[in-house]
């Protein structure tokens, strides 16, 4: 069988039977492992080409029937869209060696490289995380204590930790004043020196408004004791106050600290004046709106807040599967439907929505919606559905065969 041979060994046996030159048996290695076969295609004509020079040449060369030479080349042709030449064989088995050897002696170590590698891909991303997560290991939210400029694993926390360098509007430069300024206990240790003066340079506004919409800063000692409710609370506080806080602990000048010294009256610290006025409004942003942040911020966002957790438990009692892992046929399952999707028409003007959907394994794909729906909120909702799986068309199911499942803030 052909299937045992490498890429060589094909080009080869074009050339000692069919009559190639080298040239045109590296040619031809080219041409087959070129994957479209669209029969308008310049490939498509190169492959056929290739096909009727190496049958041609098999009988004039080597007296082998044409019968036998058709099966040959399709046997060679079906082995090139998955075979690859011996150096690469050799390479990858090398590789694939080192892989083995530091994933069972140095595996989170490892694991936080595939995770760095993946980061500016996001569904080779949500992949990895899934199969990190498939070990047993946890992941801790983006944190300004802990997170640093690539993934690692934290022994303290027993999880894998995101970076900070892969937050949009969070520079290299802020990261490494982050990182030399922390570890900040609380707000005034974030914001102030030990002197009372606004503490940082390279973090600006844009870097403390992409932290907080992040939520990375769940480690202050506010955030731990529900002194402040939530990062929006947070977010009002130092965005919306950023050039009163950025005069000092104070919020005033020096010059308006000493005239107020001077009449005996101690200036409050801005910090608690301002809290007093944010905490009276305790609402956080919905879940739609920090999914939104978290994947404009970093294309990503975690799966808790995806998928929750109750949610994903629930639909495990109830044996409703993904609709991602549906074999083919119709089936009740559900999927997650994420942002980007198109509302269209077919030739003959039926209504359909075309979406990606995803699921809480790292598995997406694309589904068509038949029917008319309100998509005004659309993004992140997750539908339990009647769904057709076909091997040719994929998923599909119709608007009134679908029901939204309610997830809570």
């Amino acid at each position: 069988m052909v299937s045992n041979c490498f890429q060589e060994q094909f080009m080869l046996m074009a050339q000692d039977l069919a009559g190639f030159s080298p040239a045109e048996g590296d040619k031809l290695r080219k041409t087959l492992v070129k994957k479209s076969v669209e029969k308008l295609d310049a490939i498509y004509k190169e492959r056929q080409d290739a096909r009727d020079k190496f049958i041609k040449g098999a009988k004039e060369v080597s007296n082998v029937s044409t019968e036998i030479a058709t099966n040959l080349w399709e046997e060679i042709d079906f082995f090139a869209q998955y075979g690859f030449n011996k150096s690469h064989a050799v390479a990858y088995a090398i590789d694939s060696y080192y892989a083995a050897w530091l994933h069972t002696h140095y595996e989170t170590d490892w694991l936080s490289t595939i995770l760095e590698t993946e980061k500016g891909d996001p569904s080779r991303m949500a992949k990895a995380i899934s199969e990190v997560k498939s070990y047993g290991y946890k992941f801790s939210p983006i944190d300004v204590n802990y997170s640093g400029d690539e993934w690692y694993y934290s022994k303290d926390l027993k999880a894998f930790v995101p970076p900070l360098s892969s937050l949009k509007g969070t520079g290299d430069k802020a990261v490494d004043e982050i990182m030399v300024h922390r570890p900040y206990r609380n707000l005034d240790e974030l914001l102030f020196t030990s002197e009372g003066e606004w503490k940082h340079s390279k973090m600006n506004k844009a870097s403390f408004a992409s932290l907080c919409k992040m939520e990375a800063f769940g480690s202050l000692e506010e955030m731990k004791n529900g002194h402040i409710a939530n990062h929006r609370q947070l977010f009002d506080l130092i965005i919306g106050q950023y050039d009163t806080l950025r005069k000092g602990r104070y919020g005033i000048t020096d010059a308006a600290k000493r005239k107020m010294e001077k009449k005996g009256e101690t200036p409050p610290l801005i910090v608690d004046t301002l809290l007093t006025e944010i905490l009276q409004d305790a609402s956080d942003w919905s879940r739609t709106d920090k999914i939104k942040n978290q994947f404009e911020l970093s294309s990503n966002t975690s799966d808790e807040l995806l998928y929750p957790l109750d949610l994903i438990q629930k639909l495990k009692q109830q044996d409703i599967p993904s609709a991602l892992t549906l074999p083919e046929g119709k089936a009740i399952a559900w999927f997650c439907i994420m942002d980007g999707f198109e509302v269209k028409k077919t030739k003959n003007n039926k209504n359909f929505i075309k979406a990606t959907v995803s699921d809480n394994e790292g598995n997406i794909s694309k589904i068509k919606i038949w029917g008319d729906m309100d998509t005004s909120d659309f993004a992140y909702t997750i539908w339990i559905a009647e769904v057709t799986m076909q091997k040719d068309w994929g998923l599909s199911t119709n608007s009134f065969k679908m029901k939204r499942v309610t997830v809570f803030d």
